[in-house]
């Protein structure tokens, strides 16, 4: 169970968005919903996985948890906008 998602999800994939593996490195896209900032949203980050290590990096965008639920159905221009794609 990884130190991140842990408190939310037990390691499931309820907060992974986008997964890709290739020679055994592992990258996936996580919402880090352990704190809200001062906004009310919470960072994404890039999961990235070699031989059972896990790092994390921030990608320097966060959403709400009802945007990030939305985003692997939307088509909408405004919350690709808000996220800055």
């Amino acid at each position: 169970m990884c130190n991140l998602c842990a408190s939310y999800c037990g390691h499931t994939n309820d907060n992974t968005i986008f997964q890709y593996a290739s020679n055994g490195i592992t990258l996936a896209t996580i919402l880090d919903n352990r704190q809200a900032n001062a906004k009310g949203t919470f960072p994404i980050k890039v999961r990235v996985t070699y031989q059972r290590k896990r790092i994390y990096f921030s990608i320097g965008k966060s959403l709400t948890l009802v945007d990030w639920d939305k985003l692997p159905d939307t088509k909408s221009k405004t919350l690709l906008a808000r996220m800055g794609m």
